[in-house]
């Protein structure tokens, strides 16, 4: 089922104001979904949390969120894992991707960005960097969220040509 649906779906579009954005902070420690909950909201963003990877990747699913804010090492499905799952869903594919890692060995983050990680912060966090480098994937999403209205307005002018181009041959 989630490989069907599009884009669309996964990237609510308003041709109002934006929508708030839809964060899933995914970390082990409750402490640190907290803090990084409080830091979110204060900036407007709709937070959702999960306590490992496995809940993260169901959740991912089932609310849709525009970014995951995740820790790379977790119980039973670490980061990497979970947003290599991620990826290989067609909605997984949209969202942006921020690890949270305290590791910074070279091999691992390009690993980490061969699997589909868009960005990494080091912890401890700082909420200027984190908001910083959220914003800068906000600029991402709407990228996608323009593309694909853009292809859906594509697919419509192809459908009326279509229908107009039946109507014609059969006058």
């Amino acid at each position: 089922l989630w490989h069907t649906l599009s884009l669309h779906d996964a990237l609510p579009i308003s041709a109002e104001a934006p929508a708030r954005l839809r964060v899933l902070v995914v970390d082990d420690e409750r402490s640190m979904r907290m803090a990084v909950r409080a830091m979110l909201e204060e900036a407007g963003y709709e937070v959702f949390e999960a306590a490992d990877g496995q809940e993260g990747l169901r959740m991912a699913l089932e609310t849709l969120p525009h970014m995951v804010v995740a820790d790379r090492i977790m119980p039973a499905l670490d980061g990497m894992a979970m947003t290599r799952a991620l990826r290989e869903t067609r909605v997984g594919k949209a969202m942006y991707v921020l690890m949270l890692t305290t590791q910074g060995e070279e091999d691992d983050l390009v690993e980490g960005f061969e699997i589909g990680v868009d960005d990494y912060l080091p912890k401890p966090l700082r909420q200027r960097l984190l908001i910083a480098r959220l914003q800068a994937g906000e600029r991402i999403v709407r990228l996608h969220q323009e593309t694909e209205r853009d292809r859906e307005e594509l697919r419509r002018f192809a459908a009326e040509l279509a229908v107009t181009n039946r109507r014609l041959q059969e006058a």
